[in-house]
């Protein structure tokens, strides 16, 4: 699954809504709409930079990333 375009990490559509807690279709209505840029592969597969989505999770969740944790102060 996943795999690297360029030396970047790429994440399926199951996997960026595994981490939003979204359907697959939202995150495919994210890379059409330009809100998080994607890789279309052969045969109609679409890839999602992993950087990109990290970044769009942090901003999301408030993390500053994907390793963070919480101070215990909320």
């Amino acid at each position: 699954m996943g795999g690297e375009q360029r030396g970047r990490r790429l994440l399926t559509t199951r996997q960026v809504a595994d981490m939003f807690g979204v359907r697959d279709v939202t995150v495919f209505r994210w890379g059409a709409s330009g809100k998080l840029a994607r890789f279309d592969e052969p045969g109609h597969h679409r890839r999602y930079f992993a950087d990109e989505v990290e970044q769009m999770f942090a901003r999301a969740t408030g993390q500053t990333g994907p390793d963070a944790e919480g101070d215990g102060t909320h």
